[in-house]
């Protein structure tokens, strides 16, 4: 049986209450003179820091090692489906990576499991983590195009179905299902591109072959 799982994760995005609250998808100031200030969300952070509010957000983009899991998906081989996590159970979350012999993501090692380090310990291992990414750029640097969303596209003609940027908003603004429905395809597209790298050992970047390190391919050169 195969104990590989395909895993993602999106984050809630918090503000500090002390001086802002959320009401009808705007930020409304909470400080003294400034109750008027409404500014429409999601926005540039700097927009707010430009009129002297700052501390906004107390966990995001910038504070990963703050962030609060929204929620995570698998694709789990072992049962062939995909499971859903949130906060409520993020422990199984965690014990089923553990539990696994090889984890794929894209960028899970650095943004994943350090999202993931506010609720348990994740064994990481150079020898379990298949990371997309990594992969990619170790060949040629952190060069623009490297995301998921372009070497999907140009290896399988995938693409990503909403945008990533905003899925702290989504959680913000309520809306679960759409950010549910956004990580599990992120999830999916993440198991197609993987399935592909290792029947034929390369990803397409910059429309050019990129031979990808640990795949069944290159094994079956050996």
């Amino acid at each position: 049986m195969d104990n590989t799982i395909v895993f993602d994760l999106e984050i809630q995005r918090a503000i500090n209450t002390d001086k802002f609250e959320v009401m009808d998808g705007k930020y409304k100031c909470k400080i003294k003179g400034f109750e008027n200030y409404y500014k429409e969300y999601p926005q540039e952070l700097t927009d707010l820091k430009q009129n002297g509010f700052n501390n906004v957000e107390v966990s995001g983009w910038g504070k990963i090692d703050k962030t609060l899991i929204s929620y995570g998906v698998i694709f789990d081989y072992e049962i062939n489906k995909l499971r859903v996590f949130d906060e409520q159970n993020v422990g199984e979350l965690i014990e089923r990576i553990n539990r696994a012999d090889k984890v794929v993501g894209f960028n899970h090692i650095n943004f994943d499991y350090t999202v993931l380090s506010q609720y348990g310990t994740v064994n990481k291992s150079v020898l379990k983590d298949y990371d997309i990414m990594q992969k990619v750029q170790s060949k040629v640097g952190k060069k623009k195009g490297t995301g998921l969303d372009a070497i999907a596209h140009g290896t399988i003609g995938g693409n990503k179905s909403d945008d990533g940027a905003d899925a702290p908003g989504m959680w913000l603004r309520g809306e679960h299902a759409r950010l549910i429905n956004y990580c599990m395809d992120d999830v999916i597209l993440t198991k197609d591109l993987y399935e592909f790298i290792m029947l034929n050992g390369y990803v397409i970047f910059n429309g050019d072959k990129l031979t990808v390190e640990g795949t069944n391919k290159e094994k079956s050169n050996v």
